[in-house]
């Protein structure tokens, strides 16, 4: 009986295994597809417009200063995309293979807030901080400041809100949890589950059109994750989204 038992366990363990395994494989099969659809986009349109400066030698200025700000911009948008496909993939090899060092992440937000705040007025938010002044965490530095940037510059590029509201509301020893939330038009109900999704976007158009490479809020998950916490996506009362975390270390 004793080894019939200790069978069921280990056939019931191994198909719990390859379960898994198929999961992992299949996620990487979608993110490969992806991958394909998201590179090809932007060497397309650039490929569109070295041919026509090419082919047209006789162009004006003007035009030939539109097709290169508009390959300029496509190469910014494939240097984002390949620089959070780098994040995503040390981010599943796990915090094992990734530095951590004594940070404060105050001081991370604070830096952030600073940088938004030398942008023109359309291409930023007022961002309105509720948090002591010392936040100490062992942590990733760069992961850290991923994972407030990303929200922040998701709010700003996509809420239409003019504020943005960073708050601890609970916290013990190099243990926190933070709300990040803006005032703008917030998100439809059944989009909230999938925010987290890579490539998942609201509106794929205007993402696009934004730089948008859609791996910002997977990346931000992972962070989180990886710094012993977890994140939740909500309507903000009174209109906006509502971002809250915890981080650990």
């Amino acid at each position: 009986m004793g080894i019939i038992i200790c069978l069921a366990i280990y056939y019931t363990k191994q198909r719990t295994l390859q379960k898994e395994e198929n999961e992992r494989q299949k996620l990487k099969r979608q993110l490969t597809n992806n991958l394909n659809h998201e590179l090809k986009t932007p060497v397309a349109s650039m490929l569109v417009c070295i041919e026509t400066l090419l082919n047209n030698p006789n162009l004006s200025e003007q035009k030939k200063h539109d097709l290169l700000t508009h390959s300029y911009a496509h190469c910014q948008r494939l240097t984002q995309l390949l620089n959070d496909i780098s994040t995503i993939t040390r981010l599943d090899s796990g915090f094992e293979n990734i530095e951590k060092a004594d940070i404060n992440i105050y001081h991370i937000i604070a830096d952030i807030k600073e940088e938004i705040g030398f942008r023109p007025p359309e291409k930023r938010m007022n961002i309105h901080l509720d948090l002591p002044k010392s936040l100490p965490l062992k942590g990733n530095y760069s992961l850290i400041d991923s994972v407030f940037r990303n929200l922040i510059e998701n709010a700003i590029a996509y809420s239409g809100g003019k504020n943005i509201y960073i708050s601890l509301t609970w916290y013990a020893t190099r243990s926190y949890t933070f709300v990040v939330e803006d005032d703008g038009c917030g998100v439809a109900p059944e989009h909230l589950p999938h925010l987290f999704d890579r490539f998942y976007r609201v509106d794929k158009g205007r993402s696009r059109k934004m730089g948008g490479t859609g791996l910002g809020l997977s990346i931000v998950k992972h962070a989180v994750q990886l710094h012993g916490g977890n994140i939740v996506a909500e309507p903000r009362m009174g209109g906006g989204l509502r971002f809250k975390f915890s981080l650990k270390g």
